[in-house]
């Protein structure tokens, strides 16, 4: 004989698992109500009939029972740690006794002098002669004066270029030899590229040339500052450095003079 039980807290989920085996009991006829909602809202309800024992339904409701538990989030409480008491360490002082290190006797290294060769706009890198042309210069320069009909006030004092003082001892001996005053140098050089040879980097550059039968600088200078041209690049502020050179002939005596203006980048 069937007994009929509806079972409505069974899920068709449940039902799918295998079952397990039981002792035999009487069965009975338990019916199962599935509901769920539509696409529009409407709530329907199938019923689904099942035969089992007791102990069969009973094992699917606990089934049931956990899936619906397990799916509540647990609540824990938040545990009250006591804070610990650490006591603090008593740590003794290390006696750590001094190193007795002996003294290193270190003698004394024996450095030569290096020899360093004079630089650019240093100016004691020229000779007596260098030294004595360059304060011709200035000299002339601490004063305003007029070339040709230029008015020029005074001007900065110039510094010595070593690089200027080789392009222009290089091309006063040319003069020398050839016994021939001239800006065109030897190979048909000119003062730039005699300047740019020697590694000068400027932006501006100019030259004065001369000779005399005399060894007197002040009679050179003299002679340029009469001169407008000479007089400009003596006079110019443009430039801030300058070399010079001087050579005598051979035979005639005839000494050939150049003076290089530069203003480097």
């Amino acid at each position: 004989m069937l007994k009929q039980i509806t079972l409505s807290s069974l899920s068709l989920a449940l039902l799918s698992l295998s079952f397990h085996s039981f002792a035999q009991e009487p069965v009975y006829r338990y019916t199962i109500k599935k509901c769920y909602k539509t696409s529009s809202s409407d709530v329907k309800c199938h019923t689904f009939y099942r035969r089992m024992t007791r102990s069969q339904a009973q094992y699917f409701v606990r089934l049931q029972q956990r899936h619906a538990n397990s799916q509540k989030p647990e609540n824990k409480r938040p545990e009250n740690k006591r804070p610990e008491n650490k006591q603090p360490e008593n740590k003794q002082p290390e006696n750590k006794q001094p190193e007795n290190k002996q003294p290193e006797n270190k003698q004394p290294e024996n450095k030569q002098p290096e020899n360093k060769q004079p630089t650019t706009n240093n100016s004691q890198c020229g000779s007596a002669f260098d030294q004595q042309m360059l304060a011709a210069v200035n000299k002339a320069r601490q004063q305003g004066r007029t070339c040709g009909s230029t008015r020029y006030f005074a001007a900065m004092p110039l510094q010595l270029s070593c690089k200027l003082t080789q392009a222009a001892k290089g091309h006063s001996d040319y003069q020398a030899q050839s016994n021939r005053m001239s800006h065109t140098g030897a190979n048909g050089s000119s003062m730039t590229s005699r300047i740019k040879a020697t590694g000068y980097q400027g932006r501006a550059w100019s030259e004065n040339v001369a000779y005399t039968y005399s060894d007197n600088i002040d009679q050179v200078m003299n002679n340029w500052l009469e001169s407008p041209g000479h007089c400009k690049n003596i006079m110019s502020t443009t430039y801030t450095e300058m070399g010079a050179g001087k050579q005598q002939h051979q035979s005639n005596g005839r000494r050939f003079w150049t003076q290089n203006f530069g203003k480097p980048q």
